[in-house]
């Protein structure tokens, strides 16, 4: 059973096989990490989801995402601040939070941005915090899933974080 993290850690611990954590930045879904294993004494697995923009270089990463996130991008305060990291380039960098991890507004879901290697090695920085599952959410378009399958996961295969599994029927 798969539980997400809005549900009480007592619930979590007792029912569920993993829980599925918000997107957030690399310290806090440490932190949840920490907490919710020790409450169940390490049997808990974690999946996190993010959304996926990624180009063949890191420029085109960053156009990417700023033609794919248009709509949603807009200056709004807000009550809980977001650390941000300070680039120079793509005016879309205002919003990344963590190398490679953009997010537009606290609350929002967080994207990972940039070349092949770039996302493995955020998703391998992710699986060490414990992430064991990635969820990629909003629906990318099948080139963008090809595109991951062709060139993200035989680089996390050579890292050691990608097993193949068996095909259905074999």
């Amino acid at each position: 059973m798969i539980l997400d993290d809005s549900q009480n850690t007592p619930l979590i611990v007792a029912h569920a096989h993993q829980c599925l954590l918000r997107s957030a930045p690399p310290d806090w879904l440490a932190a949840q990490i920490r907490r919710l294993g020790e409450a169940s004494d390490g049997r808990l697995a974690f999946a996190c989801s993010f959304g996926l923009i990624q180009g063949d270089n890191e420029d085109l990463a960053w156009e990417a995402a700023a033609r794919q996130l248009s709509a949603n991008i807009q200056a709004q305060p807000s009550a809980t601040p977001v650390r941000r990291l300070t680039r120079n380039s793509h005016p879309l960098r205002q919003f990344e939070i963590h190398p490679n991890l953009l997010q537009l507004a606290p609350g929002q879901p967080l994207y990972l941005v940039g070349t092949a290697q770039q996302i493995a090695t955020r998703l391998q920085e992710l699986h060490g915090l414990g992430i064991e599952h990635i969820v990629i959410q909003d629906q990318p378009a099948v080139s963008d899933v090809l595109r991951f399958g062709e060139r993200i996961l035989p680089l996390l295969r050579s890292q050691g974080l990608r097993k193949e599994s068996p095909q259905h029927g074999q």
